[in-house]
């Protein structure tokens, strides 16, 4: 993944409190020209942002300016989970080619759909869909705890 991308010319951020759409607006004014979009909804309004670095500054600056609780840059050294990551994504796709999945015992919740998967069939898909789409821990979270668990378990 490191590879997809050149050293300090992408960035990751994030923010805290501030509304779903409030978000969405902020992305898009600070993406006019530039890539930057959600690469984590990890719950309680906190969302991390992936792109280009100065796209991502700058919706870190709005961010604040809009009032955010909390904002901030991390410290990861590549933009994970969005569409800069392309070139990582075919990548695996090409490294798992060959790799064979076994067939399922229980489900796992994938966190590009937030929902469980029971296909061994759908995995190879889902691992590479990951490395462009955003986390949805929250969601995934929710899905888990909604889950009955068989007795016994």
């Amino acid at each position: 993944m490191q590879h997809a991308v050149p050293a300090g010319r992408r960035r990751n951020g994030g923010s805290a409190g501030l509304g779903d759409g409030c978000r969405g607006r902020a992305l898009r004014r600070c993406g006019l020209r530039r890539v930057v979009s959600p690469a984590n909804f990890n719950g309680a309004g906190q969302v991390v942002i992936a792109g280009a670095r100065s796209a991502v500054e700058r919706a870190m600056a709005l961010a604040k300016e809009r009032g955010a609780k909390e904002y901030w840059i991390c410290p990861s050294s590549a933009p994970f989970h969005c569409q800069l990551m392309q070139p990582a994504a075919e990548g695996l796709e090409r490294t798992l080619h060959d790799v064979a999945v076994q067939p399922f015992d229980i489900g796992v919740i994938t966190n590009a759909e937030a929902d469980v998967n029971r296909s061994a069939e759908r995995v190879k898909a889902l691992l590479i869909e990951q490395a462009v789409r955003p986390v949805r821990w929250e969601e995934s979270v929710k899905k888990l705890v909604a889950l009955e668990l068989p007795s016994g378990h």
